[in-house]
């Protein structure tokens, strides 16, 4: 395992923002957890996550618009932004947000796919 995390999990999916922030701190991370983008936002700007898991599509704002919001602040220069949907990695309804993620993941996650995403941002951070 590589070194633990902040990870922050936002996601309008309850079941799958508190399943996933179980496995990850089982993983030996620290997790904190949103249920809508506003809410993401307010808890990145509290707790500046190292990682951001983000859900694209979300009410009170969406993923993309809050992936946009950490860029601009000098505190996420280095985090890594990871967007989490399940669209297509080409449905070109993500464009104008690509620029945003560092990375695309796809829902239901494949665990060792997840585990080697943060394992090699936590080697680089």
């Amino acid at each position: 395992m590589s070194r633990p995390l902040r990870i922050l999990v936002v996601d309008d999916n309850r079941d799958a923002v508190d399943s996933l922030a179980i496995l990850l701190r089982l993983w030996g991370h620290g997790v904190e957890v949103a249920y809508d983008g506003r809410a993401g936002l307010n808890a990145a700007l509290t707790s500046r996550p190292e990682a951001v898991l983000l859900d694209i599509s979300m009410p009170m704002m969406h993923g993309g618009a809050v992936a946009r919001d950490l860029r601009e602040l000098p505190q996420f220069e280095t985090a890594m932004i990871v967007t989490t949907t399940a669209h297509n990695a080409d449905d070109p309804r993500l464009d104008e947000w690509r620029e945003y993620f560092d990375t695309f993941l796809m829902k239901p996650y494949h665990l060792p796919t997840l585990e080697k995403v943060l394992a090699t941002h936590a080697a680089h951070a």
